[in-house]
């Protein structure tokens, strides 16, 4: 849409969000198990939309549950997600063993970036031990031959 607001403020969040919907609905996650996927942002709006999500794993023909139980197995990044309010609900719905550092560099504004990284650093919902899982040693689980 025509804005004056950056795409990597909305728009980005919301196609995160669409995606997950999507790899719901066509079944993916379960026709392809030892795939790990990563999502951005946080899932977008997707842990927000826990009960859609289980509403279109249910148009899908598929038990409602399933949907949660997919979505705690993709992993989600920290990019333009680092509000106390979010990240609280991504460690409920994810753990935080499904979450990795992420900045979204490139492509949202230098200021935005900068000041996700200091959320992140003073956040109230992660501790010392949460945030060397985030920063590092999740994302060393997910790709061992880059090694520690």
């Amino acid at each position: 849409p025509k804005s004056h607001i950056p795409p990597s403020f909305f728009e980005f969040v919301f196609d995160t969000t669409r995606t997950i919907a999507s790899l719901i609905q066509h079944t993916t996650l379960e026709r392809f198990p030892e795939i790990r996927f990563i999502v951005a942002h946080g899932g977008g709006t997707a842990p927000y939309l826990i009960k859609k999500m289980e509403l279109t794993a249910q148009i899908s023909g598929r038990q409602s549950e399933q949907a949660l139980a997919q979505m705690k197995k993709l992993h989600y990044d920290t990019a333009l997600t680092t509000s106390r309010y979010s990240l609280a609900l991504l460690k409920e719905m994810a753990g935080i063993q499904n979450i990795v550092f992420g900045s979204d560099s490139g492509f949202a504004p230098e200021f935005v970036v900068a000041s996700s990284l200091y959320e992140l650093d003073h956040s109230e919902v992660f501790d010392k031990n949460d945030l060397e899982k985030i920063y590092s040693s999740n994302a060393q689980k997910l790709f061992k031959r880059v090694g520690s």
